[in-house]
């Protein structure tokens, strides 16, 4: 679906100040690294510093896939949202 065609439906898109908003009262997301097939997807803790950066806690073992996964990445996604029932999504973001 097209953002036009989920606007029939109710979506909204958010404005720098909403997402700015959202992104301080949330803590958790998921973070998306590349892989040579999949994404890998994990749950991460993270701060938003109400400019333009986010920041990430990393509590990692001797040997961490995810660190060797954020270390060979030129890019990354990472999604936070929050959903009251399967369907009723109040807002989701991705940086």
């Amino acid at each position: 679906m097209t953002t036009d065609e989920l606007s029939e439906h109710g979506m909204v898109q958010m404005d720098e100040e909403s997402i700015r908003g959202f992104l301080l009262s949330q803590s958790v997301g998921v973070l998306g690294l590349p892989t040579d097939g999949a994404p890998a997807l994990r749950p991460m803790s993270f701060w938003f510093d109400d400019n333009s950066r986010l920041y990430f806690f990393y509590l990692t073992g001797s040997s961490s896939r995810k660190v060797e996964l954020t270390d060979q990445a030129t890019v990354a996604r990472f999604l936070v949202y929050r959903a009251e029932t399967t369907f009723n999504w109040r807002r989701s973001c991705v940086a």
